[in-house]
């Protein structure tokens, strides 16, 4: 597996690309269709997601031999680090990629506790 910086405009639009891929593969029996693209615009379009690197978000690319395979946020907060994004196309699900990109994490930052927020009804993400 391995991880690349999002730092520029195709690496951007390669993520929004992989958001509406995995929000339409994974949410949609979780939270519904009108749902899904209220927050692949709000959160997850392009412009959303320029916004968010402008206000310090980092964005990577996840890659599985060389695939895409998915990708994360995070942003520093001093004394936390919050991870606001991590997802993982259906065809990398059960192969230790959401593993790997944890590890990831927690080696390559300094922030020793990392915060996050899950849907109350991701069953899947909750147990991960």
């Amino acid at each position: 597996v391995e991880f690349k910086i999002v730092d520029n405009p195709e690496a951007i639009s390669q993520v929004a690309k992989l958001a509406e891929e995995i929000w339409n593969q994974h949410y949609l029996p979780v939270i519904g269709k009108q749902q899904v693209d209220y927050m692949l615009d709000k959160f997850q379009s392009e412009d959303a997601i320029k916004q968010q690197i402008a206000e310090g978000y980092r964005y990577y690319l996840i890659f599985d031999n060389q695939v895409d395979a998915g990708y994360f946020a995070d942003k520093d907060k001093g004394d936390t680090l919050f991870l606001s994004k991590l997802y993982v196309l259906d065809s990398g699900r059960g192969k230790g990629i959401g593993k790997q990109t944890m590890n990831f994490i927690k080696t390559s930052f300094d922030n020793p506790i990392i915060q996050l927020t899950v849907n109350k009804n991701n069953s899947d993400s909750i147990a991960f």
